[in-house]
C-alpha cells in the first residue's frame, strides 16, 4: 500500500503523468505551419505534416515475500511493517531504476518500453523532419561530448536554445533550465550557478550562470556516470517525457497452507516514453 512507500521519487518532478486504460499508447507528431504570407488578395492556405510515432507497451513487475508464521505468532510488529516496507520498496526501487534510463541511457536508441518510428536516440547529433525540403544541417542536434564548467553549460544553453521544429523553425521558449546530472556532479553544478562573482576568475566579473538555472541531481545516475549530464526544458521536459502507472501497485497477502508462512505480493503495470526529443541537450562525456 502506498502508506508503506519510503522512496523519494524523481519520476513526478521528471515526467508528466500519462493516462491509459490500454495495452499500449501511441502517439504522433505534426509539424507547424509555414509562415504567413504577405496579403496579395486571398488566403494562401498551407500544409501540415505528419511527423514521427512513438508507441509506448506496458509491462508488468512483481515480487513476493513469504513471512514466517512466528513473527505474526510473537507479535513482531515492528519487523511486519518494515518487512511491509521493504516489498513496496522493491518495487518503487525498480521503477525509479527504469525511469533513470531516459538519461542514463541518453545516446541509445535500445528503449525499454518504446517503439520509436524515427528509431533513434533522444539524445542525438542526427535527428530527422518528415518535413520536405527542410534541412536538418543546423538545429537538428542535441547531444555533445564536453564535461561540466562554465564554458560547456553556455554551449549548452546556447545549442538548447537554437534547436528547431520539424519546419526547421528556431524555437522560441521561455521555459526554465535545470541540469539534470548525477550526486558527484552536485559540487560543481552549485559553485557553477551559485556564485556571485568572479568564478574561477580574480577579476569579480557577474556570474552569468547564476539563477539561471535549477539544479536537479540524481543519485540513480551515479550507477553509470559520474560525469554526463544533461540540460533540460522544465517544463517542456514534463510535456515530452510521459509516464504511465497502467496499474497502480497491487498489494495481497494469504497463508501458504503447507508452510503457515503468510506470503505477501505485490504488482504492477507501468511504462514511459518521450514523444519528441526537443525537451533537453545532453553531453555524453568522452
Amino acid at each position: 500500500e502506498a502508506k508503506y512507500a519510503d522512496i523519494e521519487s524523481m519520476i513526478p518532478k521528471l515526467f508528466g503523468s500519462g493516462k491509459s486504460d490500454r495495452a499500449s499508447e501511441e502517439y504522433f507528431q505534426i509539424s507547424g505551419v509555414r509562415d504567413a504570407s504577405a496579403w496579395g488578395g486571398k488566403f494562401v492556405t498551407k500544409k501540415q505534416y505528419p511527423g514521427y510515432t512513438s508507441k509506448v507497451i506496458f509491462q508488468r513487475f512483481a515480487n513476493r515475500l513469504e513471512i514466517d508464521p512466528a513473527l505474526i505468532e510473537d507479535k513482531q510488529f515492528d519487523v511486519l511493517m518494515q518487512q511491509a516496507r521493504d516489498l513496496r520498496n522493491s518495487y518503487d526501487r525498480k521503477k525509479e531504476k527504469m525511469a533513470v534510463n531516459v538519461f542514463a541511457n541518453a545516446t541509445s536508441a535500445a528503449f525499454d518500453f518504446q517503439e520509436s518510428e524515427e528509431g533513434l536516440s533522444w539524445a542525438n547529433s542526427s535527428h530527422l523532419t518528415l518535413v520536405p525540403s527542410v534541412s536538418t544541417a543546423t538545429g537538428f542536434s542535441n547531444t555533445g561530448t564536453s564535461a561540466l564548467d562554465p564554458t560547456s553549460l553556455a554551449a549548452a544553453r546556447i545549442s538548447l536554445m537554437r534547436l528547431r521544429d520539424s519546419m526547421g523553425n528556431l524555437i522560441h521558449n521561455r521555459d526554465k533550465l535545470a541540469i539534470v546530472a548525477p550526486i558527484t556532479l552536485s559540487d560543481t553544478i552549485e559553485e557553477i550557478i551559485g556564485t556571485d562573482r568572479g568564478l574561477y576568475t580574480d577579476e569579480g566579473t557577474i556570474n552569468v550562470h547564476k539563477g539561471a538555472y535549477s539544479s536537479m541531481p540524481w543519485i540513480l545516475l551515479d550507477d553509470t556516470s559520474t560525469t554526463d549530464w544533461s540540460l533540460i526544458r522544465v517544463n517542456e521536459t514534463k510535456k515530452q517525457l510521459l509516464w504511465f502507472d497502467r496499474l497502480e501497485p497491487q498489494y495481497m497477502a494469504h497463508i501458504d497452507k503447507d508452510t503457515l508462512s503468510n506470503v505477501h505480493s505485490i504488482h504492477g503495470r507501468f511504462g514511459y516514453l518521450f514523444k519528441d526529443w526537443r525537451f533537453a541537450y545532453h553531453n555524453n562525456v568522452a
